[in-house]
């Protein structure tokens, strides 16, 4: 058997529509020396169930099906499983472009000073319209003046034997990329190098935890920009108003907002639901596969440090 260069880790939960469609294509393209972990948080709507026929089948790898504590618990649970020298994160809801994560891994194996390589992302946010979203000015700034930064762990490729140095996922957020980010960032003893091309499309739906939690999410936000930066400086704007400037009838009515929004659906929707969501997304998912193919055509890796 093959030593195992690459380990796909995924974590899951009651997102078996989505996770179908993300993980076919992953198993389509999975290497020899490559294996895919995935950890699910004890779903209810038939994921267990799928990632065992999937395991018999010898498509993945490993797996586990159990109740955690959240999207940080399963990921970190996934990192001791891996056995890969690489570790990726796939989210189980976005789009990933293999033939560029073959050049990333290759980068990482000859450059073994590397402990994590990252990069920027791009938005899908109506199934269509794509929006690219760049953060190489901050890497720069990041190297030349020594100044920490938020970008999002889809690109995220983590060397296994830095885990040690660089530390698990923090289960105390929701904003799991942004505290890591953050962390890792301002610390000087991580060797970070960057891709300034796109890796990945993140996928707007509503079973996003950005949706689901989105008013924890920006005071969570806040709070980690304060800590880390020792200012208050907006990660993102929301309606033109940066977070930190949000006045306490806006917070209110956001969150009366959102809880409205976020209610459980009668029951029996829920079949009728899910079969939509399935179609949207599964479009969705071809037109951000066709944009990254297009976006990265004739294009080689670029990857700074």
């Amino acid at each position: 058997m093959n030593s195992i260069n690459l380990s796909y880790i995924i974590t899951t939960y009651n997102k078996l529509p989505y996770l179908k469609i993300v993980l076919r294509r992953l198993i389509e393209n999975c290497q020899e020396d490559e294996e895919i972990v995935v950890t699910d948080g004890a779903s209810t709507d038939g994921t267990p169930e799928y990632l065992k026929e999937l395991y018999e089948q010898g498509k993945i790898h490993q797996y586990i099906s159990e109740k955690d504590a959240g999207e940080a618990h399963g990921y970190n649970k996934a990192m001791l499983m891996a056995k890969g020298e690489l570790i990726k994160i796939i989210t189980d809801d976005d789009v990933f472009y293999y033939p560029l994560i073959k050049e990333c891994k290759k980068f990482m194996l000859e450059n073994t000073q590397f402990d994590l390589l990252s990069g920027n992302i791009a938005d899908m946010k109506d199934g269509i319209n794509t929006n690219k979203r760049y953060e190489d000015d901050n890497f720069l700034k990041y190297k030349n003046e020594k100044k920490s930064f938020y970008f999002n762990g889809q690109p995220i490729f983590i060397r296994r034997r830095s885990l040690p140095l660089i530390g698990l996922l923090d289960t105390n957020f929701i904003t799991v990329d942004v505290e890591f980010a953050l962390r890792l960032t301002s610390n000087k003893k991580i060797k970070l190098c960057w891709l300034t091309d796109f890796l990945s499309v993140r996928i707007d739906n509503s079973d996003s935890n950005y949706n689901k939690f989105r008013d924890q999410i920006i005071e969570q936000a806040d709070r980690l920009l304060v800590f880390y930066n020792k200012k208050e400086e907006p990660i993102t704007e929301i309606d033109d108003r940066p977070f930190y400037k949000r006045t306490w009838p806006h917070k209110v009515l956001l969150k009366i907002y959102w809880s409205i929004k976020s209610k459980p659906l009668p029951e029996v929707h829920i079949q009728e639901v899910k079969s939509t969501v399935k179609v949207a997304f599964e479009q969705a998912f071809l037109n951000a596969e066709k944009w990254i193919e297009d976006d990265n055509k004739n294009k080689k890796a670029n990857i700074i440090y």
